[in-house]
């Protein structure tokens, strides 16, 4: 047991060091990415990908008739710091005006604080379907390495990359389990298939990873 605790103790402290040494470029080039995926939607210009790929959407859908249009239906699939993008996009997504189906979030590297602020009204107003997320468990996210770093890449944006160490990320099962609101938020289903689904665990239909 000491041995464990021991060598537990060497490997965090390998990690603290290197998120402190990771943390100023880290975080420069995280929050770049975030500016970037922010910007896809709110360009001062409205020059944006999502600005233009949204304009030139509607313009084909307001060629269709209205039994054309009612076949078309939105999936959206993010992964990682893709759930950033999509959260900013969801206002030029709505105005689709097509039946929004799905959304999927794979290893979300959102915020808690940025998914309440930009995505929860919509979800609450039924704008925006609820996600479905698949995560690792903590013990895997532990047992995961980034190179030198002896846990995930999501401990490492977490704990090195956001300003301030454990901040809450919406991918993270050990946050949602210590956030009342979104333990209960993804402690359900969706379309009959649990809204949570850690990557290993056998969760039945739709629910395996």
């Amino acid at each position: 047991d000491w041995m464990d605790k021991l060598r537990e103790g060497l490997v965090e402290a390998k990690d603290r060091t290197f998120e402190l040494t990771a943390a100023a470029p880290g975080t420069a080039l995280w929050g770049e990415m975030k500016e970037n995926a922010m910007l896809a939607s709110r360009h001062p210009k409205d020059l944006g990908g999502m600005d233009l790929l949204v304009r030139y959407a509607c313009s084909a859908l307001d060629g269709l008739s209205a039994a054309e249009r009612s076949a078309w239906e939105l999936h959206v699939v993010a992964h990682s710091a893709g759930s950033i993008f999509a959260a900013y996009a969801l206002p030029h997504l709505e105005k689709l005006a097509v039946s929004f189906k799905t959304m999927q979030f794979m290893a979300p590297a959102i915020t808690a604080g940025l998914f309440n602020e930009l995505m929860l009204p919509s979800i609450r107003s039924g704008a925006c379907p609820m996600p479905s997320l698949y995560i690792l468990s903590d013990e895997e996210e532990r047992s995961d390495t980034v190179g030198p770093y002896g846990k995930s890449l999501l401990y490492l944006v977490s704990n090195s990359f956001e300003g301030a160490r454990e901040t809450a990320l919406l991918g993270m099962e050990r946050f949602i389990n210590a956030d009342r609101q979104l333990k209960r938020l993804f402690g359900g289903n969706v379309d009959g298939r649990p809204s949570l689904v850690l990557a290993g665990s056998d969760g039945g239909p739709g629910g395996s990873s």
